[in-house]
Formats: structure tokens, C-alpha cells, sequence
């Protein structure tokens, strides 16, 4: 919270259209809004992008957010400061400002004073600007450990940094830019592939209104490419899916099972429940 800032929350138990300003007796340009990209995407979705765009800032965090997402509300001139952080930091570390965004930046944005952020290889060896490596963190809004053992904060003693399950690299301009998470990668015929790149490929073709990317065990592959999504209409099938992919990803990154679903499973803050979408995937693959 900025000092002398206030919080508002609607009385109404989750309203399925986004209240104006009006109705929430403010200003919204006195006002910094908060959302994760799901909810951005239904808010636009919504036609509240004019609304959006009357707020002072929009932070944007919780997931990584996907190019189209981010060139939408570009054109709607929403001014979206995207973050980075987590539970362990108490919230963002990272942001970018919203006249950044607007001039086309797509990253996450530059190290805020408080906090600082390593680039590491699997050795814990400090990487140079643009290469890809394990997003490590010193702050001091940085959690002491998790209770009751605080020991197990840190496993890998070798480097002195919080070690994230982040992938990413800072540019030589200072941004950070999100490649994925190391537990969510999947290893397909020998090759990685990093689930929001494929994601954001689907989420351009513009054929769905939501979507998720695992691995699922398989025998020649050690783990299979899966998508699951929300189709925008009932005329979208996973041929013309992998179709609109093609030129757009490598082969082997592009989806091998897709699995067509009502809804994903999110929780309240937006973010895909895992457990219960493997459970889904289970059930669909088995049957």
C-alpha cells in the first residue's frame, strides 16, 4: 500500500461485471487497481477497457501474462505496471512502469530499491546480462524461513540469494523478462519446452478464452505436450488448433493431446489449481 492510500472493497460478493466507478463512490484515476492476467483479459473481455484505462496504474501479476494479452491492452492504452514477486518478498519486487509498457516494453520490469535479483546457472555461478538462468532473491521484505523450520528456506546452502523455482534473464538495460518455472518444464524427446511460451502461442490464435499447458507421462516421450483449453466457440477443434500453430512454435513444442474443457480450474486469486486440472486431465485421458 502507497502511504496515505486507501482500500476499497465492493460490498457485493464477486459481481460478474466490473463496477464503475460510480457505483464504488471513486476516482479512478486517484486509484491503483490490481489484477491477475486472467482477470484482465475478462475484464476486456467485458468491454471494460475504457474503465480500465481511467485507473492511475493497473499492476499485473500473479502469472505470467501472454504477448496478445499485453498488446490488447496496449491498444487500449491500459496503463499496466507488470510486477514479479511472491508470497516470500511480500508481494512485488519487480515492476515495470506503466509509460514503459505503453512505449512497448514487455518485460517485468527493473529491480525496485529495497530488493535484488541474480541470475544464476544450476552450479549457482552469477550469469551475465541475457542469459537465461534460476531467478535468485536478497530483499528485505524477504520472509525469514518457513515455520517451524526455517533451516529448509534455503537447500541449496552454496549460494548466499533465496533461490526461486523462476526461470528468466535481466537485459543489459536492467528488465527482468519471465521464462517459466523449472518444476513446470517439460522434457519432450530430449528437448525442453517452457508451458507459457506455448500458452502465449495459443492464446494469439485468438480460438480461446483460456488455456493450460502440462506434461503428461508418456513411454516414447517422457512426457507428452498437453494443452488444456477453453475454446472461444463450439467450431473450435484441435485440428484447427494445431493448424493455427503451425509456423508459429518448433514441432515438438506444439501440443500432442489436446483436451477441450468448460472451465479451467482457478482459485480466487486466478491462478490454475493443478491438482484438480491433472485430476481432469486424468480422467479424460483414461476414459
Amino acid at each position: 500500500m502507497h502511504e496515505n492510500s486507501c482500500l476499497r472493497v465492493p460490498v457485493s460478493p464477486r459481481p460478474r461485471v466490473p463496477l464503475k466507478g460510480e457505483e464504488c463512490h471513486i476516482n479512478p484515476k486517484e486509484f491503483f487497481l490490481s489484477l491477475v492476467p486472467t482477470q484482465l483479459a475478462r475484464l476486456i473481455n467485458l468491454d471494460a477497457s475504457a474503465w480500465l484505462s481511467s485507473f492511475r496504474t493497473v499492476l499485473l501479476g500473479g502469472a505470467p501474462p501472454w504477448n496478445s494479452l499485453l498488446e490488447e491492452a496496449r491498444r487500449y492504452k491500459i496503463p499496466l505496471a507488470p510486477t514479479y514477486g511472491m508470497t516470500e518478498t511480500a508481494s512485488g519486487i519487480v515492476t515495470l512502469k506503466p509509460e514503459a509498457f505503453l512505449s512497448g516494453n514487455n518485460s517485468s520490469g527493473q529491480v525496485l530499491p529495497h530488493a535484488q535479483v541474480t541470475i544464476r546457472n544450476t552450479t549457482g555461478e552469477i550469469l551475465n546480462a541475457n542469459q537465461t538462468g534460476m531467478i535468485t532473491i536478497q530483499a528485505d521484505s524477504l520472509a525469514l524461513g518457513y515455520y517451524p523450520e526455517a533451516e529448509a528456506f534455503n537447500p541449496q546452502s552454496l549460494i548466499p540469494d533465496f533461490p526461486t523455482d523462476d526461470l528468466g534473464f535481466v537485459d543489459q538495460q536492467g528488465y527482468l523478462h519471465i521464462i517459466g518455472r523449472r518444476s513446470n518444464k517439460i522434457i519432450t524427446g530430449g528437448e525442453n519446452v517452457f508451458p507459457p511460451e506455448v500458452e502465449a502461442a495459443i492464446q494469439a490464435t485468438e480460438l480461446v478464452s483460456d488455456v493450460c499447458v502440462i506434461g503428461v507421462p508418456d513411454a516414447d516421450w517422457g512426457q507428452m505436450v498437453t494443452a488444456i483449453y477453453v475454446p472461444n466457440t463450439q467450431t473450435v477443434s484441435h485440428q484447427l488448433m494445431t493448424t493455427a500453430l503451425e509456423g508459429k512454435l518448433s514441432s515438438y513444442k506444439r501440443p500432442k493431446n489436446w483436451i477441450s474443457v468448460a472451465k479451467l480450474p482457478r482459485n480466487a486469486q486466478g491462478k490454475v489449481n493443478y491438482e484438480q486440472l491433472q485430476a481432469m486431465v486424468n480422467g479424460c485421458l483414461t476414459t
